[in-house]
Order: structure tokens, then C-alpha cells, then sequence
């Protein structure tokens, strides 16, 4: 089995109960039959849960590239992130 995740989007801050956890939003690229454009809030845990690593040395608004895969972690769905490309601030 192949599990592998690759997502672009806005860091957001982290969580109030769980400090290892940090958001990012994800908006699609075409709204819906709506017309409204979608917006997903996506939990992110870095790979080494003793290192925080990159997810934790950006600030909120910066715009990255995730890649990393999907786990179950007490019942949620989490993305792992095991790369994080910086690619600029949101302005």
C-alpha cells in the first residue's frame, strides 16, 4: 500500500489542547456549484513527535508544501509531515 499525502496551503496557528498539532488551510482552486470556494482545515503532526522540526519554525500565514501521509492517531485522521517546503508569506 502506497500512503502518500502532498498538500499546499496557509499554516495556521496550533492547537490550544495538543501543542504538537499545527492546521493548515487548504482552498480549492474552483468554487462549488454554490459558487463559494471551499476551505479545508487539515491537522498536521510533525514525523518525530520529540522534535517539532520545521512545521513549528514558520509563522501563521505562511504559505508551504506538505508532504507526508495520512494516520489514525486516538480515533482522528491526521497528515504525518515528513517535508516542508517554505514557499512565502501570505500578504
Amino acid at each position: 500500500m502506497v500512503n502518500v499525502v502532498v498538500l499546499m496551503g496557509i499554516l495556521l496557528d496550533c492547537d490550544e489542547q495538543n501543542k504538537s498539532v499545527r492546521y493548515l488551510e487548504v482552498i480549492e482552486e474552483f468554487k462549488n456549484n454554490r459558487g463559494e470556494i471551499i476551505r479545508d482545515i487539515v491537522p498536521i503532526v510533525s514525523w518525530n513527535k520529540t522534535h517539532h522540526g520545521d512545521l513549528f519554525v514558520f509563522q501563521k500565514g505562511a504559505i508551504v508544501i506538505v508532504k507526508g501521509r495520512l494516520e489514525i492517531i486516538n480515533d482522528k485522521i491526521y497528515v504525518i509531515c515528513e517535508n516542508l517546503t517554505y514557499l512565502g508569506k501570505k500578504e
